[in-house]
C-alpha cells in the first residue's frame, strides 16, 4: 500500500497524545468503563483509556489510501464507552482531531486491505511511542505476527 504524504502541519502521535492526555476531563469516560464492566478496577480503566489516547493519536493519519485499524481487544472498550459519552466524544474529537472520528463495526475483519491496515497501526504505533507504548499495545504486536488478531474496525478518512 503507497504511503500517501502527509500535510507539513499534521500533528499526531507523542504530541497529540501528550496534548489529549493534559487537556481534557476523563473521569465521565472511566466511569463508564467501570460502570459497564462490573469487574473493571478504576485503574485498569485508567490503563485503556491511555492506550485508547495512545491509537486515536493516530487517527490524522487516516486517508482515503491508508488506516488506522482498531484491534478486538480490551482497549476497544475504551472507544466504546468513550463514544457512548456522544457530548464528550463530539468536544473531544473536535478539540484534538478536528474532525468526528466516527466508529463503524467491521462485518469482514480479514483480508489484504485489513492486514496492511493492521501492520501499519502496529508499526506507527511503535515508532510513535517506542518504550512508551502502552502494553496494551505492544501486545498488538505479538498477535499480528503470530496472525492471532482480529480488526474490530478499519477505515479510510474519519472513521474507524
Amino acid at each position: 500500500m503507497a504511503q500517501p504524504a502527509l500535510k507539513v502541519d499534521t500533528v499526531y502521535g507523542k504530541p497529540l497524545y501528550d496534548e489529549m492526555r493534559n487537556n481534557f476531563d476523563y473521569s465521565q469516560i472511566v466511569w463508564t468503563m467501570s460502570r459497564y464492566n462490573d469487574d473493571m478496577s478504576e485503574k485498569r480503566a485508567n490503563d485503556l483509556l491511555d492506550a485508547f489516547l495512545q491509537w486515536i493519536s493516530l487517527a490524522p493519519l487516516n486517508t482515503r489510501d491508508r488506516w488506522i485499524t482498531m484491534f478486538k481487544t480490551d482497549v476497544e472498550e475504551a472507544f466504546h464507552c468513550f463514544v457512548l459519552n456522544t457530548r464528550l466524544y463530539k468536544q473531544f474529537c473536535d478539540k484534538f482531531l478536528g474532525f468526528f472520528f466516527h466508529h463503524d463495526p467491521l462485518v469482514e475483519e480479514s483480508g489484504p486491505e485489513i492486514e496492511a491496515a493492521a501492520k501499519f497501526t502496529v508499526e506507527t504505533l511503535e515508532l510513535c511511542f517506542g518504550p512508551d507504548l502502552n502494553l496494551e499495545l505492544k501486545d498488538w504486536r505479538r498477535q499480528f505476527d503470530s496472525g492471532n488478531y482480529k480488526v474490530a474496525c478499519a477505515g479510510p478518512g474519519g472513521s474507524c
